[in-house]
């Protein structure tokens, strides 16, 4: 699968304890896949649809960020 970040930004507020993915145009099985290449468990991938936005998905990176599978490999001694 082939990801490709669009945009990168703050999202609306600072204080997401739990990373999260949100599934924009309705293809849950896509957002879980991305989850699951970030280690985000799938019951944080959430269906918030919206046609005004051009991407598939939103990644929502929280505090929870040095669990995430590209923080532990960077960590790795």
């Amino acid at each position: 699968m082939d990801v490709m970040l669009f945009e990168k930004g703050n999202f609306s507020t600072s204080d997401v304890k739990n990373s999260m993915i949100i599934d924009r145009v309705g293809n849950i099985k896509n957002a879980k896949r991305v989850a699951n290449i970030l280690g985000i468990p799938e019951k944080n991938v959430i269906e918030q649809k919206n046609k005004n936005y051009l991407l598939d998905a939103t990644v929502v990176i929280g505090m929870d960020y040095s669990q995430l599978k590209p923080f532990k490999e960077q960590l790795k001694p």
